[in-house]
């Protein structure tokens, strides 16, 4: 949407408009954020505005079919590198196969476009820069009490710079551009801030690769609607795409599913446990005689009882009395 709009900037502030709206009417429900929250705010924020440059130039330089595909293709292998690098995050062989999958898929519809290498370069930038906040944006939320409290100011933030720029570059072209496509670039808004809410719950939990790749299968999906809808062609190109697209969503979800599957087992075996555990010698319900927390797993090495133990049988002993008198001779 903000390629085919006349004026870029103010497609992009209607986006924006949305999510400034959205972090407010949600803003007295979530906690304060917290001191390193704050410092992810600001990376993801500064990394966010980056990209809206960098989107914005590669959609004036190089046509649509060709920037897109690339930037959106490379962000997930760009992602996966960094999240390596950085902090150690590793993929399963599932997750790197569905990651490849998806990403081929993608770059499938650019094979064969040409295109100027200016492009290209911007192209690839921009796949750097989502990359980055989406790397910035995950690690936030992590740190965060809420999702939605990290979301609020990180929308409130560049809504309110994404404004302030139109205001001062478009003054005279905004209402104008309100009546004409105020709607469109409204329900772009709550496009934008819905996925990207959906990419923040997920990222909480989840490794950030193989989300980022589910999220760009976005661009299929506009190519399906483009065929099926706009009567646009659907070539072997686009069917290969399309393929790969969906074997890496399916590689991905089974991998989730069969992971799923192995934790209930596994949890379902540990509770189900005989009356004498191995790990300590005692009974399992001795836990709470020991003064072990009930909050923890069904583990508790020696070290942890002997001492509670060992000060629960003194106590015991020196509550005895022995009575006093003379020895009795058998």
């Amino acid at each position: 949407m903000v390629k085919s709009a006349a004026d870029r900037v103010l497609m992009m502030g209607a986006i924006r408009l949305v999510g400034l709206l959205f972090g407010l009417a949600v803003l007295p429900f979530v906690p304060w954020p917290s001191h390193t929250t704050w410092i992810w705010i600001a990376l993801a924020t500064a990394a966010t505005f980056v990209y809206y440059g960098l989107l914005i130039e590669s959609y004036r330089i190089g046509d649509l079919s060709q920037v897109y595909p690339l930037a959106r293709g490379s962000a997930p292998v760009l992602l996966a590198l960094i999240a390596f690098v950085t902090i150690g995050e590793r993929l399963a062989p599932a997750q790197i196969t569905a990651v490849a999958l998806i990403t081929s898929g993608i770059f499938v519809l650019v094979i064969g476009n040409g295109g100027n290498r200016i492009a290209v370069a911007f192209a690839l930038a921009t796949g750097i820069s989502i990359a980055t906040y989406s790397f910035l944006g995950g690690l936030g939320v992590r740190s965060s009490a809420s999702i939605l409290g990290f979301q609020a100011w990180l929308e409130i933030l560049t809504g309110t710079g994404m404004l302030a720029f139109v205001a001062f570059r478009r003054p005279g072209r905004i209402w104008a551009f309100a009546r004409i496509k105020g709607a469109i670039g409204l329900f772009a808004g709550v496009l934008s801030v819905g996925g990207y809410l959906a990419f923040l719950a997920a990222a909480k939990e989840l490794p950030l690769a193989p989300i980022a790749a589910l999220r760009e299968c976005s661009l299929i999906f506009g190519t399906v609607i483009g065929a099926v809808l706009l009567k646009e062609p659907f070539g072997a190109r686009r069917i290969a795409a399309a393929g790969l697209v969906t074997s890496g969503v399916i590689v991905l979800s089974s991998a989730a599913t069969i992971r799923q599957w192995r934790a209930l087992a596994v949890n379902t075996k540990s509770r189900v446990r005989p009356p004498h555990s191995r790990e300590t010698g005692v009974l399992p319900n001795f836990r709470t005689f020991c003064g072990i927390s009930l909050s923890r797993p069904f583990r508790a090495t020696s070290a942890e009882i002997q001492p509670t133990f060992q000060k629960d049988i003194l106590t015991s002993l020196s509550a005895v009395r022995i009575p006093s008198g003379p020895p009795v001779s058998l």
